[in-house]
């Protein structure tokens, strides 16, 4: 029995993991999967705290940053889901992209066309996170043992949030 055989097939459900919940997400089998962009009371409190830094208007924070938690649990699956292609994700002034090493997956663009703001899907990007990583934690250890370093700092994930592309 395949998937679209099964009894109740009309809707497609879609499992996202997002900060260490799982949330189901179903829909009709030709729609596109929903995130919730509305923010609880913890982020609505961060929203206003922006809001006051920045002086501006809560509503206008609200624009502005709510829809960011949706955006995390987009990108947060798919970085899961394709550990060996994943090359990053960022949040922009208006949106946010997502690279991938090789092609970006077919699940990618349904998860993205569900946010509020545009997400640039980037593939092709060359290298992955991982691999990243690895290359990082390389060259960190060679300058570590150096006797001549005097101060070693090193991050986990490198963003080229200037150049996505």
């Amino acid at each position: 029995m395949t998937a679209s055989d099964h009894p109740g097939s009309g809707r497609r459900w879609w499992l996202v993991l997002a900060g260490g919940t799982l949330l189901v997400l179903g829909g009709p089998a030709s729609a596109a999967p929903t995130v919730d962009c509305e923010p609880g009371p913890a982020a609505l409190e961060d929203i206003a705290t922006l809001a006051e830094q920045q002086g501006v208007p809560m509503d206008e924070a609200i624009e502005r940053y709510a829809w960011q938690e949706g955006f995390a649990e987009v990108a947060s699956p798919l970085r899961t889901a394709h550990p060996e292609s994943f090359a990053g994700a960022a949040l922009l002034e208006e949106g946010a992209w997502i690279a991938f090493k090789d092609e970006v997956p077919e699940e990618a663009t349904d998860l993205v066309e569900a946010l509020p703001k545009p997400v640039d899907l980037i593939g092709h990007r060359g290298f992955s996170e991982a691999e990243l990583s690895e290359a990082l934690e390389a060259v960190y250890y060679d300058i570590f043992e150096h006797p001549d370093a005097l101060t070693r700092v090193a991050g986990s994930r490198l963003d080229f949030v200037s150049s996505p592309q």
